[in-house]
């Protein structure tokens, strides 16, 4: 087993269903939550052997791999290095089960619909793999494969979205009272760091670069995904769709944040840190699924490190629903 293997590790990244910022009460989100997990399959556990038999284990497991490799290479021609140096070498030396960590086997959460997807959302983003936009922050880096979880086959030609934060706990393309500086900074409404959307492949799967998020007032961090189907395609390469098949939340374990939280850019953040326990949605979700995303770290010059993450996630294409709309991307006015 090649050595970069051995320095794997697997945390908690939470799939929950709705964002905490608005809509129904919390009594009314919960209700909908338990109704919704009674009437349907919360995980992919039922998928495994197919999974087995279609190859999508072992296809995960080598497209995994190999961006691991990739991602090697890119940081020591950064660094000039002919030697990595892994930021989780002197914390951990995992060298078991490497198959079923690479291919998510046993592991998978379910993006729930007919929640609120938080004031946050803005229509008519960029189809794009780079989100970060020059925003300094630990490099985060997602593989999500999307999964009808009825039939066990992956999804192809879906649009994923998604959103959240930067490493200060502000959105991009939004000005609010709660967001960043507020009013004061009308310039944010047209920027798109942290934001985007990509087409799923054969094999179900998108992949961003972005920047791992940070934390803000309430919540613990978080990242928003929403999947469209067949949404329109405007001619600047931008998508307006305001139905969406899923809406979700992604969480992460602790550990992590609290290790993100010591990087410079991350000190810098004046807002108090939510912990997942005390985070009302985290807690919840942890009621009704058992989803594990894990995710390989090492040093990334000019980015204080990266993390590469990966998470098949069922979704169920019968829910469609409208979804709310804090506003649309547009360029900004020239002066």
């Amino acid at each position: 087993m090649p050595d970069f293997f051995r320095y794997l590790l697997t945390f908690v990244l939470l799939c929950a269903f709705a964002s905490a910022h608005g809509g129904k009460s919390l009594g009314e989100e919960l209700h909908a939550r338990q109704a919704y997990a009674r009437e349907n399959q919360m995980d992919l556990r039922h998928c495994a052997d197919k999974f087995e038999r279609d190859g999508l284990y072992a296809r995960a497991f080598e497209r995994r791999a190999s961006r691991w490799n990739e991602l090697q290479k890119r940081s020591q021609a950064r660094d000039g290095s002919s030697n990595n140096h892994h930021a989780s070498h002197k914390f951990f030396d995992f060298s078991a089960h490497d198959f079923d960590i690479l291919s998510t086997k046993r592991h998978g959460c379910v993006l729930h619909p007919e929640l609120t997807e938080g004031p946050y959302y803005v229509e008519g983003e960029k189809i794009r793999d780079d989100l970060t936009d020059g925003q300094k922050g630990a490099l985060f880096l997602i593989d999500l494969q999307v999964v009808d979880s009825h039939t066990c086959e992956p999804v192809e030609d879906v649009y994923v979205e998604i959103w959240y934060t930067n490493a200060t706990g502000v959105y991009s393309g939004v000005v609010a009272d709660d967001n960043g500086t507020g009013e004061d900074d009308a310039d944010n409404a047209y920027t798109t760091f942290n934001r985007g959307v990509q087409k799923t492949s054969k094999d179900g799967v998108v992949f961003f670069e972005s920047i791992f998020p940070g934390h803000y007032e309430g919540r613990a961090p978080h990242v928003h995904v929403m999947t469209h189907i067949k949404p329109e395609i405007r001619d600047d390469g931008t998508i307006i769709s305001n139905t969406a098949t899923h809406i979700g939340q992604l969480f992460f374990d602790q550990m992590l944040i609290l290790e993100m939280e010591k990087l410079p850019v991350y000190r810098t953040n004046k807002n108090s840190l939510t912990l997942n326990a005390e985070d009302y949605y985290f807690m919840e979700a942890m009621r009704t699924s058992t989803p594990i995303m894990p995710w390989m770290r090492l040093e990334w010059p000019g980015h204080e490190h990266a993390v590469l993450s990966w998470m098949p996630i069922g979704v169920n294409l019968s829910n469609v629903r409208e979804a709310y709309v804090a506003g649309t991307l547009e360029p900004k006015p020239t002066r």
